[in-house]
Protein backbone atom coordinates (compact mmCIF):
# COMPACT_ATOMS: atom_id res chain seq x y z
CA UNK A 1 0.00 0.00 0.00
CA UNK A 2 1.33 3.40 -0.53
CA UNK A 3 0.91 6.53 1.21
CA UNK A 4 -2.02 8.84 -0.09
CA UNK A 5 0.33 11.89 0.08
CA UNK A 6 -2.61 14.12 -0.18
CA UNK A 7 -4.35 12.82 2.75
CA UNK A 8 -1.32 12.39 5.55
CA UNK A 9 0.16 14.62 7.88
CA UNK A 10 2.74 14.53 10.68
CA UNK A 11 2.26 17.37 13.11
CA UNK A 12 4.96 18.09 15.53
CA UNK A 13 5.26 20.65 19.35
CA UNK A 14 8.23 21.40 21.20
CA UNK A 15 8.27 24.29 24.28
CA UNK A 16 10.22 27.43 23.44
CA UNK A 17 11.41 29.43 26.54
CA UNK A 18 9.33 26.81 28.73
CA UNK A 19 5.93 28.75 28.19
CA UNK A 20 5.25 29.07 23.79
CA UNK A 21 4.35 25.65 22.66
CA UNK A 22 5.49 25.95 18.91
CA UNK A 23 3.68 23.98 16.75
CA UNK A 24 4.58 22.68 13.16
CA UNK A 25 3.78 19.87 10.60
CA UNK A 26 4.99 18.37 8.16
CA UNK A 27 3.18 17.29 4.51
CA UNK A 28 3.75 15.50 1.24
CA UNK A 29 4.93 12.06 3.29
CA UNK A 30 5.47 9.29 0.57
CA UNK A 31 6.54 5.83 1.89
CA UNK A 32 5.08 1.98 1.81
CA UNK A 33 3.19 0.00 4.08
CA UNK A 34 3.00 -3.41 4.16
CA UNK A 35 0.65 -5.51 6.47
CA UNK A 36 -1.33 -8.16 7.51
CA UNK A 37 -2.94 -7.13 10.70
CA UNK A 38 -3.43 -11.00 11.59
CA UNK A 39 -0.02 -11.37 10.79
CA UNK A 40 2.31 -8.49 11.40
CA UNK A 41 5.77 -10.85 11.13
CA UNK A 42 6.50 -10.10 7.06
CA UNK A 43 5.07 -6.85 7.30
CA UNK A 44 7.11 -3.19 6.63
CA UNK A 45 6.94 0.43 6.67
CA UNK A 46 8.61 2.77 5.22
CA UNK A 47 8.25 6.54 5.62
CA UNK A 48 9.80 9.75 3.74
CA UNK A 49 9.43 13.01 4.84
CA UNK A 50 10.61 15.85 2.85
CA UNK A 51 12.15 19.05 5.06
CA UNK A 52 11.74 21.31 2.30
CA UNK A 53 7.78 21.03 3.57
CA UNK A 54 8.31 21.97 7.19
CA UNK A 55 5.30 24.43 7.90
CA UNK A 56 5.34 26.06 11.52
CA UNK A 57 3.20 29.02 10.47
CA UNK A 58 6.39 31.45 10.32
CA UNK A 59 8.88 31.60 7.21
CA UNK A 60 11.76 32.90 8.90
CA UNK A 61 11.69 29.83 11.90
CA UNK A 62 10.75 27.26 9.03
CA UNK A 63 14.08 28.80 6.58
CA UNK A 64 16.08 28.53 9.98
CA UNK A 65 14.90 24.77 11.05
CA UNK A 66 16.46 23.41 7.52
CA UNK A 67 19.63 25.51 8.36
CA UNK A 68 22.86 23.30 9.63
CA UNK A 69 21.82 23.62 13.19
CA UNK A 70 18.77 21.71 13.05
CA UNK A 71 17.68 19.81 9.95
CA UNK A 72 20.39 20.71 7.97
CA UNK A 73 18.35 20.15 4.87
CA UNK A 74 20.75 20.44 2.26
CA UNK A 75 23.18 17.20 2.91
CA UNK A 76 20.30 15.28 4.56
CA UNK A 77 16.90 16.65 3.15
CA UNK A 78 14.84 13.66 4.29
CA UNK A 79 13.51 12.22 7.33
CA UNK A 80 13.36 8.29 7.04
CA UNK A 81 11.73 5.72 9.03
CA UNK A 82 11.87 2.31 8.07
CA UNK A 83 10.95 -0.69 10.37
CA UNK A 84 12.41 -3.36 11.02
CA UNK A 85 9.69 -5.40 13.42
CA UNK A 86 5.73 -4.93 13.79
CA UNK A 87 3.98 -6.27 16.66
CA UNK A 88 0.66 -6.09 17.88
CA UNK A 89 -0.19 -5.21 21.69
CA UNK A 90 -3.17 -4.79 23.52
CA UNK A 91 -4.67 -3.81 20.30
CA UNK A 92 -2.13 -1.71 19.28
CA UNK A 93 0.45 -1.98 16.45
CA UNK A 94 3.75 -1.08 17.64
CA UNK A 95 6.56 -0.68 14.32
CA UNK A 96 9.95 -0.76 15.77
CA UNK A 97 12.56 0.78 13.54
CA UNK A 98 15.24 3.26 12.55
CA UNK A 99 14.28 6.80 12.70
CA UNK A 100 16.72 8.76 10.55
CA UNK A 101 16.71 12.78 11.42
CA UNK A 102 19.66 15.26 9.81
CA UNK A 103 21.80 12.13 9.50
CA UNK A 104 21.54 10.75 12.95
CA UNK A 105 19.88 7.42 13.06
CA UNK A 106 18.20 6.08 16.57
CA UNK A 107 15.92 3.14 16.99
CA UNK A 108 12.33 3.51 18.01
CA UNK A 109 9.16 2.12 18.44
CA UNK A 110 6.16 3.88 17.41
CA UNK A 111 2.57 3.11 18.49
CA UNK A 112 -0.62 3.26 16.14
CA UNK A 113 -4.12 2.14 15.33
CA UNK A 114 -5.14 1.38 12.75
CA UNK A 115 -8.51 1.27 10.81
CA UNK A 116 -9.72 1.69 7.45
CA UNK A 117 -6.55 2.05 5.59
CA UNK A 118 -5.74 4.97 8.15
CA UNK A 119 -2.73 4.97 10.94
CA UNK A 120 -3.07 7.08 13.67
CA UNK A 121 -0.81 7.43 16.44
CA UNK A 122 1.94 9.75 18.76
CA UNK A 123 5.27 9.20 19.99
CA UNK A 124 8.03 11.94 21.64
CA UNK A 125 11.49 12.40 21.17
CA UNK A 126 14.65 13.39 22.43
CA UNK A 127 15.77 16.06 19.49
CA UNK A 128 19.11 16.04 21.66
CA UNK A 129 19.44 12.05 20.32
CA UNK A 130 19.68 13.49 16.78
CA UNK A 131 21.73 16.82 17.20
CA UNK A 132 18.68 19.38 16.53
CA UNK A 133 19.83 22.97 17.61
CA UNK A 134 22.78 23.51 19.97
CA UNK A 135 20.22 25.55 21.90
CA UNK A 136 19.83 24.69 25.72
CA UNK A 137 16.80 23.10 26.87
CA UNK A 138 15.60 26.66 28.48
CA UNK A 139 15.51 27.74 25.12
CA UNK A 140 14.10 24.71 23.80
CA UNK A 141 12.58 21.52 24.93
CA UNK A 142 14.48 18.77 24.66
CA UNK A 143 11.28 16.68 24.11
CA UNK A 144 8.93 16.85 21.14
CA UNK A 145 5.91 15.68 20.23
CA UNK A 146 4.82 13.63 16.95
CA UNK A 147 1.55 12.82 15.93
CA UNK A 148 0.79 11.30 12.77
CA UNK A 149 -2.60 10.38 10.74
CA UNK A 150 -1.23 8.72 7.43
CA UNK A 151 -3.90 7.09 5.02
CA UNK A 152 -2.75 4.31 2.49
CA UNK A 153 -4.07 3.07 -0.59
Amino acid sequence: MQINTSNSKIDFSVKKLLLINVKGKFSNITGTAEFNENDLSNGNISINIPIKDINTGNAKRDEHLQKDDFFNEVKNPVITFKSSQLSKKNGVIWAKGALSIAGNKQTVEIPFQFQNNRATGSFNIDRTNYNLGKLPSLVIAKNIAVSFDITVK
